[in-house]
Order: C-alpha cells, then structure tokens, then sequence
C-alpha cells in the first residue's frame, strides 16, 4: 500500500499527514493507530514490535 492510500484511508487531504506520523515527526494517536492496523489487515500488536518480540510476548504468562 502506497503512502498516498494509506493518507486518503486515513481521511489525510495530502500524503503528508501520515509521513508525519511515519517519520516520528507526529505522534500516532491511539485511535490512527487501530485503523492503521485494520488498513493493512496487521493486529495492532505488530505495529509495536518485531514479529520475533511479539512470539517471545505471547509466551509469558502474567
């Protein structure tokens, strides 16, 4: 998916907006974040850490 589509999905007039929040020029709100994950079909998870942090996460048990 291309920066543009993720921009438009996002309801973002211009690419930009999203680079922001890309870059760490911007902070992801907890809300952009959920729909980020549901855009490109990812749980939310992920976007957080590396696939291998997150099988090392899965098997603590708290």
């Amino acid at each position: 998916m291309t920066l543009k589509e993720i921009s438009t999905s996002l309801g973002y007039q211009s690419p930009n907006g999203y680079y922001y929040l890309e870059s760490g020029r911007s902070k992801f709100t907890a809300d952009t974040l959920a729909q980020v994950s549901i855009i490109l079909n990812v749980p939310l998870i992920d976007l957080f850490c590396e696939v291998e942090d997150h099988e090392r996460t899965d098997k603590i048990n708290i």
